[in-house]
């Protein structure tokens, strides 16, 4: 994995409107503002379209509280071994170009103190797949396009209700051990048909096969759906979801609190597939996300 390092320091401007420069000789052991500027870095596989970003601040240990802000997404920083740390994703759906990651500080006494800092996400190029699925799953019935409707309105709703609190510790474990993850972001033909652009990963595995949850959180949706067949989602806090589909057996219920590496449910071919297969997707407050770019962050214990 590669790790990008950032460095923002404070402008004048930023120390004026944060209070003004501090005493020339400031008392022992009290920082000064020139003493708080920032080290950013960036920990992600790369700066581009649904990639899972581990955004550090070091230097700040003296902050009781520490905001931002990385391409329209609110950053819950958390506090560990005297540094700062917050997830952000790159969703699919970001435009490559410069943007402006946004950092502030809130000192004991509360003084604000800000960082801005340039970064650039590149262009990726994502390729198209075709396969051959149940034609019921493309010509929709008025039944089944009802029931569709209905289904898209549930998820929004959970979605719009995330827990405003973090509930994951740690490293995030791929839901099947030592099983590759393909296909996120292809563009998708099925049955010669243009459909949407692929959110998720698709892990091959036989039927059966035990999947865990990725981190612990809470389910907030565990039922059949037309397209994804059976299906858990879990809510990790802070606008933070994984997604689980077409299994074959559901093991939890809704309302559950799971904790990391325990199983959840059976991989199956229930829904729109072309076989026996988990499809596992991740949304960070609204950005959809490649899964193994969240499972590769090197997140601390706690």
């Amino acid at each position: 994995m590669l790790t990008f390092v950032l460095i923002a320091f404070l402008s004048s401007a930023q120390l004026s409107a944060a209070g003004g420069f501090p005493p020339a000789l400031p008392a022992v052991g009290e920082p000064s503002l020139q003493q708080t500027s920032p080290l950013i870095e960036f920990r992600a596989r790369s700066l581009q379209p649904g990639e899972a970003v581990l955004i550090r601040v070091k230097g700040w240990e003296m902050m009781s509280e520490v905001r931002g802000r990385f391409l329209n997404q609110e950053l819950h920083f958390f506090s560990q071994a005297g540094e700062w740390s917050a997830l952000g994703g790159v969703g699919l759906a970001t435009s490559p170009g410069d943007y402006q990651l946004e950092i502030e500080g809130t000192l004991p006494d509360g003084t604000l103190l800000k960082a801005v800092k340039d970064f650039t996400i590149e262009k990726k190029i994502f390729p198209l797949q075709s396969l051959k699925v149940d034609p019921r799953f493309i010509v929709l019935s008025p039944e089944d396009q009802r029931r569709a409707a209905e289904e898209q309105e549930i998820m929004r709703k959970v979605w719009e209700n995330p827990q405003p609190v973090r509930l994951w510790r740690g490293r995030f474990l791929a839901p099947i051990p030592d099983v590759e993850g393909r296909g996120f972001g292809n563009f998708r033909v099925f049955n010669d048909q243009r459909r949407s652009q692929h959110t998720g990963v698709d892990m091959s595995a036989p039927e059966g096969t035990p999947l865990r949850a990725c981190n612990s959180g809470v389910v907030v949706l565990a039922m059949e759906l037309f397209f994804g067949g059976n299906t858990i989602f879990i809510d990790h806090g802070e606008g933070l979801y994984s997604m689980y589909f077409h299994l074959s057996e559901i093991l939890v219920k809704k309302g559950d609190m799971v904790i990391r590496g325990e199983t959840i449910g059976l991989v199956g071919a229930t829904g729109r597939v072309t076989g026996p297969h988990l499809h596992c997707s991740i949304r960070l407050k609204g950005a959809r996300l490649d899964p193994f770019s969240l499972f590769s962050l090197a997140l601390e214990e706690e």
